[in-house]
């Protein structure tokens, strides 16, 4: 009698070890497929997040391509405009002028010059490649030490300059009003003690376009 009821218990725990295995192996199991899914979605999340910044990449090498192409587009406008204002600006080179002489002519009644007055002579060499019908511009005089004594507004009209060509002007010149020192001054001062400059303002070619300061 005992002996069967020894092994009644052990069976009966030997039941219940089976059972707490077969729980263990089930919550295992659970473990393992949670723990499964769980990397699963993990590895979903990062490849979305990888294929995010490839498309971020993509799209960042899009932005750099238009901005390229906007800043070449913008670089060729800029020199377009800069070449259009350098056609119709002055440039220092595109005329020279220079006073080659000052010649004095005292007043004199019995011929209607009732002042004196002084006349210059110009070399007026034009350097662009188009024919110049008229420059405009001021006339700085200074003494031998620099010192400005005079600007005179000067224009040459009434004679094509030819492209590359020089020409002579010899009738240009100012009355000199006594009582004004600076024309006092350029009158008597011999050419070889004055210095001059032209600075030219504008242009007119024969073509009809103009360049200005």
């Amino acid at each position: 009698m005992k002996k069967l009821i020894v092994f009644l218990i052990l069976i009966i725990l030997l039941n219940g070890c089976s059972s707490n295995i077969q729980k263990e192996d089930a919550v295992s199991t659970k473990v393992d497929n949670v723990r499964i899914e769980q990397e699963a979605s993990e590895s979903d999340q990062i490849s979305k997040l990888e294929q995010e910044v490839t498309d971020l990449k993509t799209q960042v090498n899009e932005l750099q391509n238009l901005l390229n192409q906007v800043t070449a587009e913008r670089d060729s406008l800029q020199a377009q405009l800069d070449s259009i204002q350098a056609e119709s600006k002055v440039q220092d080179d595109d005329v020279t002028v220079l006073v080659t002489d000052k010649i004095n002519i005292p007043e004199n009644p019995d011929e209607w010059r009732f002042s004196d007055s002084v006349t210059f002579k110009f070399s007026v060499k034009n350097n662009t490649d188009k024919d110049i019908q008229g420059v405009q511009g001021i006339l700085t005089i200074k003494d031998l030490f620099g010192v400005n004594i005079s600007k005179v507004k000067c224009d040459f009209t009434g004679q094509t300059i030819k492209a590359g060509q020089t020409v002579v002007v010899d009738n240009l010149g100012i009355e000199i009003n006594p009582f004004i020192d600076s024309e006092v001054k350029i009158y008597n001062t011999d050419y070889r003690d004055l210095k001059f400059s032209y600075e030219v303002t504008k242009i007119v070619f024969e073509d009809g376009s103009i360049k200005e300061k």
